[in-house]
């Protein structure tokens, strides 16, 4: 999960979601590791500091994750400034929001029934706020489980991971994909051209 918009007209949260585990998230990671390998692509995956020749290489990364990765979920939250004195709270609640909602979605859709466990992973930001947050989800994520989900969610673990951690799973790895970039940009893109925002609409007709 990620943030986005502080300085902006909306608050964004996004998520990335594996319905998964076990081999297929382990397969995709060694295949994204073996085409960055072939492509001699040492730098990190971000938007805001690549060059337009990168963008034939994001592209490639992008459709490979789409066309490899087991069953995946992409979940934003968005809320208009206006109004909101105290903005990181409000992102509190939005986070919290997103993954209540997400879960009731993805078992009534049937995509992912309950019972299941959850482990929340979250870009870190600052020390103090990232360990309020991973508290005060730890302790609502807890009585939601027993109170919406009758039992059937287990809170395993919430966590906040550097972007440039080197994990041995996609999602530990420098923001593979952050959606709420994707959605940052989505709520001004029509109006403004870069080539940061290419990414976006590359995977925006996929999702």
């Amino acid at each position: 999960m990620d943030e986005s918009g502080k300085n902006a007209n909306h608050l964004v949260v996004g998520s990335m979601w594996f319905l998964g585990g076990g081999y297929p998230i382990l397969a995709l990671h060694r295949k994204l590791l073996e085409f960055k390998e072939l492509i001699n692509f040492k730098k990190e995956f971000h938007f805001s500091t690549m060059s337009r020749n990168d963008l034939p290489a994001y592209f490639d990364m992008i459709n490979l994750f789409l066309k490899e990765a087991p069953a995946i979920s992409f979940k934003i939250v968005s809320l208009p400034t206006v109004g909101i004195r105290n903005k990181q709270d409000a992102l509190f609640q939005l986070f919290y929001h997103l993954l209540v909602r997400g879960v009731e979605t993805e078992n009534e859709t049937s995509r992912a029934v309950l019972p299941r466990t959850l482990q929340v992973w979250k870009d870190a930001e600052e020390e103090g706020v990232d360990s309020l947050l991973v508290a005060d989800l730890d302790d609502r994520l807890k009585q939601a489980a027993t109170s919406r989900f009758s039992s059937e969610l287990y809170v395993d673990e919430i966590r906040c991971v550097d972007s440039g951690y080197h994990g041995s799973k996609p999602w530990e790895r420098k923001r593979t994909l952050k959606k709420s970039e994707f959605t940052g940009k989505l709520l001004w893109l029509p109006h403004h051209r870069s080539k940061a925002n290419e990414p976006t609409r590359h995977i925006l007709p996929e999702y």
